[in-house]
């Protein structure tokens, strides 16, 4: 694998940011990451989807924005996006409170709600080596977190994000979701 088809975090910033509504008030400040400066071409994209809450960084005070995006942080960061953090945190928490292995992974309630939306679909999972339980759990073995941590091509991220675009609130691929998936218009 060459890593120039690795999909670091600022290209999907970019990918991401047309469609993403400017909130009204901004929450965090992007001068707390170093590594991201006014001069950069990514700058703008960064700027507001970390304002917004969107994209997080590595740690407090860095981005890293030339280093690979892996799966779960591109759940996280589509979840976000989608308006779906409450849910991704009562999926999660339902995930532990049924003992579903992989639940106290940090990423399991994303991993959830991107099956939950159908932007992560089972022969999706079956490759990474997860499955859905017969309860709609996504069941995470100690052999899939590997692959799920491991850096996400472009193709797969394309076909993730372009998903996330095909919601209408109507559509959606689960019969488990919260009032806020099944009314929400994206």
């Amino acid at each position: 694998m060459r890593p120039r088809k690795l999909l670091p975090l600022l290209i999907a910033a970019v990918l991401l940011i047309p469609a993403f509504p400017a909130s009204a008030a901004a929450k965090r400040d992007v001068a707390a990451l170093a590594d991201v400066a006014p001069t950069d071409w990514f700058y703008p994209y960064v700027k507001r989807l970390y304002e917004d809450g969107v994209i997080n960084g590595v740690a407090a005070d860095r981005y890293a924005p030339y280093e690979p995006a892996r799966l779960t942080e591109l759940a996280a960061l589509i979840t976000r996006y989608l308006g779906l953090e409450g849910h991704a945190a009562r999926r999660k928490a339902e995930l532990e409170a049924a003992g579903v292995p992989g639940a106290s992974l940090w990423y399991s309630g994303y991993i959830q709600t991107m099956a939950d939306a159908g932007i992560l679909r089972p022969e999706d999972l079956r490759a990474l080596g997860a499955s859905v339980t017969f309860e709609g759990y996504v069941f995470i073995p100690l052999t899939a977190e590997p692959r799920l941590e491991a850096p996400v091509l472009r193709k797969d991220a394309a076909r993730y994000i372009a998903r996330s675009f095909e919601l209408d609130g109507v559509n959606v691929k689960s019969n488990r979701l919260s009032p806020e998936i099944s009314s929400a218009r994206f």
